[in-house]
């Protein structure tokens, strides 16, 4: 996915934050800044839990393995992801995301965005170690089945938190656990 983040992106976490109780100043908000960026499985993002900000890497690492994605319908199933589903669930910034569409051998990249300039993917995250040893915070992206024109390239897209949810998004409760999975998809 690509991001480029500007003051007022910043600012707008902040409000988004301020709705879950979080406290950030905007002179801590400065480190996060990024010129438009793309991020890969492994690289270390920006992102949003009910804590504040932060960076993390982008990936469970299983043996030799990344993790990257974490589908939506066994999310509250699997031993991998169900605490982090109930306990600790983040906001993924982006203006962009690619999705690639396999025809026989070939592969062709696509960029798909939304009519809003910054969108938000749900995510999941937790504590990991990393192969040298070393204790590490990762996050997955969700993802669910294919909507609309989106079918026509993957069958898997990530999951969109709709802007009026973000804060009940991260704000995992008993009664909201399961929400995510009927979110609707936005014109891509």
């Amino acid at each position: 996915f690509k991001l480029g983040i500007s003051m007022e992106d910043i600012l707008d976490f902040e409000e988004i934050l301020r709705q879950v109780e979080a406290n950030i100043k905007e002179h801590t908000l400065s480190p996060y800044l990024e010129e438009e960026k793309d991020f890969y499985p492994g690289s270390k993002v920006p992102l949003l839990t009910s804590e504040g900000l932060k960076i993390m890497h982008w990936g469970f690492p299983i043996e030799k393995k990344l993790v990257f994605n974490a589908r939506a319908e066994t999310l509250l199933e699997k031993n991998m992801f169900k605490e982090a589903a109930k306990k600790r669930r983040c906001l993924i910034p982006c203006t962009l995301f690619y999705e690639w569409k396999t025809t026989g051998k070939e592969k062709t990249k696509y960029e798909i965005d939304t009519n809003h300039h910054l969108f938000y993917l749900g995510g999941i995250y937790g504590k990991t170690i990393d192969p040298k040893g070393n204790l590490m915070d990762s996050f997955a992206i969700i993802t669910k089945a294919s909507q609309g024109d989106m079918v026509k390239i993957h069958h898997r897209e990530p999951l969109v938190v709709p802007k009026h949810n973000l804060a009940s998004f991260l704000k995992s409760t008993e009664e909201n656990q399961k929400e995510f999975l009927h979110y609707s998809s936005p014109e891509f």
